[in-house]
């Protein structure tokens, strides 16, 4: 895609195309924009959930704030974790 490349700006893509940016953003796929912005994190997640499969949210939370010092909001972690 032109914009992901980095040839055109978003703006610019959008008006040669007729499009409103609305459109443009509201197209991407959530999820997998999640996913990929979050890789890193959800083998920690997996790794986490693997040995103390009874935990949830909140204890996961914790478990990664003690053990890789990340902080991460509960709605995040919960989106992570479908």
């Amino acid at each position: 895609m032109v914009v992901s490349d980095g040839l055109a700006e978003v703006n610019q893509t959008c008006f040669l195309l007729g499009i409103s940016k609305d459109t443009y953003y509201n197209s991407k796929d959530k999820q997998s924009t999640l996913t990929a912005k979050y890789s890193s994190l959800k083998p920690k997640i997996a790794k986490i959930i693997r040995y103390n499969s009874y935990y949830g949210y909140p204890r996961i939370k914790k478990a990664l704030l003690d053990k890789y010092n990340i902080v991460v909001n509960h709605k995040l972690l919960l989106k992570l974790l479908k």
